[in-house]
């Protein structure tokens, strides 16, 4: 195939919506609960911190869920 060509191909999908569903929320959850909560001013570090979470994919739900909990209760405790 041409350069052109395979530059214009579309693959078949391989299911990466359910990543990026998780990694959406992941990121949106506690950028909402910020807002709710009237401290806009940690979005960068809540949207940093979430974001960085999805690398704890091998961690189980659990366990990702209680460390997310604790950092973000760490963050706004201040």
């Amino acid at each position: 195939m041409s350069q052109v060509t395979e530059f214009f191909r579309v693959a078949p999908p391989q299911r990466n919506h359910v990543p990026a569903a998780r990694i959406a929320l992941s990121v949106a959850v506690p950028l909402l609960f910020l807002l709710v909560v009237g401290r806009t001013d940690l979005a960068i570090y809540a949207a940093f911190g979430a974001f960085t979470s999805i690398y704890a994919r091998n961690e189980p739900i659990r366990a990702r869920f209680t460390h997310q909990t604790q950092a973000g209760v760490l963050i706004t405790d201040a």
